[in-house]
């Protein structure tokens, strides 16, 4: 199976802080039936040239662990700001090998219309196909669930969601509600350590088993391999 957002790369930002705990996360996530870990450091281009950021994702990618049975998918979580249209090229940022960018949106009450007209100058200019990093998590989408997320979708993005959303409780209503509309086409972990935010599949497996089916993981599934073109 694919966990499509992670922070397993070691010394990267604020997931694995090491490469021990690097390890841990991914026989964490091998022992819940994960043979494939998209790599999704934060990469923040108001902070950071893109090569800084390439330069120092690539030292920590030869620090993982290349023998555990895993395939690992170089890519980003990049943030939504307008120094991204500073490069000729986004596809260093995609997943490798795809046109796939898993994308980070502001944390705001409520997206303003230059979000969406970014979004549409990075697909147009780019021809990257944007995935919302965690998008059930935004104050925005909580507030104005449809009309923010429908447009997302409809000007050409995929949705995201943290497993950890639909095992929490107080979260899992919002979620349901997300799933059955249709709104969420992946799914990740986003975890970033052994403790406080580890991958907790099994428990995900446990709650959508009894609704809406396991099913659905299948169909989760099936969308990511159809975006890493496995």
């Amino acid at each position: 199976m694919i966990d499509f957002h992670t922070h397993v790369l070691p010394g990267m930002d604020d997931g694995a802080k090491d490469k021990g705990e690097s390890a841990a996360l991914t026989a964490m996530l091998k022992e819940q039936g994960f043979d494939q870990i998209v790599l999704t450091p934060h990469f923040y281009p108001d902070r950071e040239s893109m090569a800084d950021f390439l330069e120092r994702r690539s030292a920590a990618y030869l620090e993982l662990d290349h023998n555990a049975d895993v395939r690992y998918w170089r890519a980003s979580e990049t943030y939504l700001a307008d120094e991204l249209f500073s490069y000729d090229s986004l596809d260093a940022l995609c997943v490798e090998s795809t046109r796939v960018l898993l994308l980070e949106l502001p944390y705001e009450k409520q997206w303003s219309r230059s979000v969406y007209d970014r979004i549409n100058r990075l697909i147009a200019r780019y021809g990257i196909k944007p995935v919302i990093a965690h998008a059930e998590r935004y104050e925005a989408a909580k507030k104005h669930r449809h009309a923010a997320l429908f447009e997302l979708i409809d000007i050409g993005c995929l949705l995201q969601f943290n497993a950890d959303s639909l095992i929490d409780r107080t979260a899992r209503g919002n979620i349901s509600k997300l799933i059955r509309d249709e709104c969420l086409h992946i799914v990740g972990s986003d975890c970033h350590n052994h403790i406080a935010r580890p991958p907790r599949f099994g428990q995900f497996m446990s709650v959508i088993s009894k609704k809406p089916g396991l099913e659905y993981m299948d169909l989760l599934q099936e969308n990511a391999r159809n975006l890493l073109k496995i």
